[in-house]
């Protein structure tokens, strides 16, 4: 689950704006 969280915080600035974003785009 870090993986996805890393990733998470690449394609948001942080890594509680917009869950649902990297949700759809792993």
């Amino acid at each position: 689950m870090t993986e996805r969280s890393q990733i998470a915080t690449s394609f948001l600035p942080l890594p509680g704006s917009a869950p649902v974003e990297w949700v759809i785009e792993p």
